[in-house]
């Protein structure tokens, strides 16, 4: 089964930038990783830029800026259902969090037919910078609509990010964008492949082509 989903993941890839794989095991890093991942929680905005600022005809998206941490998935359903913004693009700058939710958000991303991407979301008020400074989270978590800027250099989606582009319908990655894999550890990889089957029994196929 884990074959099988990395074959999917591996083909999802094909039309991808080289991808760069690094990997830890030392349990020191890994608690380090952890800790990241709950400081840094992933906020969900709808950007409002200039004309054309995220694409021909593209005015406003969805940023998805931090880590997946725990509850990501669902704090991503609950923001698609009182938005309604479905029909927008949305664009991740991630440095990885938990593979189980990253799949799950792959899952939404396919059952709205969405297209995903790779940017920085600046919003008003905030300097272009990564992680995000206390004070930019806070203005983020203020609201959700901003007016904003989409920035494609210097923007990453590293591991468990990845896992969720995958599910879009359509993915985008600027040349100026980063895309990393880091090796899966414990049980984390039997996580996301038992939540990627779960989708594939759900929508009785498995995710498209690239």
């Amino acid at each position: 089964m884990i074959r099988k989903f990395m074959g999917c993941l591996a083909a999802a890839l094909c039309c991808l930038p080289v991808v760069a794989i690094a990997a830890s095991d030392d349990p020191k890093e890994l608690e380090r990783l952890l800790a990241k991942v709950e400081s840094e929680p992933m906020i969900f905005v709808v950007a409002m830029g200039e004309p054309n600022a995220c694409g021909r005809g593209c005015t406003e998206w969805i940023a998805g800026q931090g880590r997946f941490d725990e509850g990501t998935a669902q704090r991503f359903r609950e923001f698609l259902a009182v938005s309604g913004k479905r029909d927008l693009p949305i664009f991740f700058n991630s440095d990885s969090g938990l593979l189980r939710e990253a799949v799950q958000i792959g899952s939404i991303l396919r059952e709205n037919r969405m297209t995903a991407g790779v940017a920085r979301t600046v919003v008003e008020g905030c300097r272009l910078g990564f992680p995000l400074d206390d004070a930019c989270r806070h203005l983020m978590q203020s609201k959700r609509e901003h007016k904003a800027r989409l920035y494609y250099g210097g923007a990453r989606c590293a591991s468990a990010c990845v896992y969720a582009m995958v599910g879009a319908l359509t993915r985008h990655v600027d040349p100026g964008a980063t895309l990393r894999i880091h090796s899966s550890i414990g049980g984390e990889i039997e996580k996301a492949e038992n939540s990627f089957a779960a989708l594939r029994r759900g929508h009785g196929r498995r995710p498209g082509p690239c």
